[in-house]
């Protein structure tokens, strides 16, 4: 059987768009492989404030647990998070607020970059924050 010309030609084009649906994109391909856990700096605003601590990442099961330490132990805060591909969704709280945190999972020049934006629960502003690893575990 012999197939038109005008089909050959579809089926050429139409290929390389069907495969490419199917394969990740390069972002995905290069954060999902990404070992985020570890020792990070922290550096984030609040209000007008500028802020800086440590956090330390741990993988729980299918779970991240994060502990912050902020402006040399004057704030401590517990979460627990979920990683879906670049994404981490976060739940934390100290002793009297508890709050939410999304951080887009980038590669640093020394590792992992998360950069992403947290509130207090009831608050109607959102912050800024950036950890940058500084050590595995």
């Amino acid at each position: 059987m012999k197939l038109p010309k005008s089909s050959l030609l579809a089926l050429f084009f139409a290929a390389p768009l069907t495969v490419a649906t199917f394969l990740p994109t390069v972002s995905q391909a290069n954060t999902d492989d990404i070992d985020i856990t570890g020792e990070y700096q922290v550096e984030g605003s609040y209000a007008q404030d500028d802020y800086q601590g440590t956090a330390k990442i741990t993988q729980k099961g299918e779970t991240y647990q994060i502990k912050w330490i902020i402006e040399d132990g004057l704030q401590t805060y517990q979460g627990t998070s979920i990683r879906k591909d670049d994404v981490l969704a976060v739940s934390f709280k100290d002793e009297q607020r508890s709050g939410i945190a999304v951080y887009e999972i980038k590669e640093g020049q020394q590792g992992p970059k998360l950069v992403g934006e947290w509130a207090f629960m009831g608050n109607m502003m959102l912050k800024k924050e950036t950890l940058t690893k500084e050590s595995d575990l």
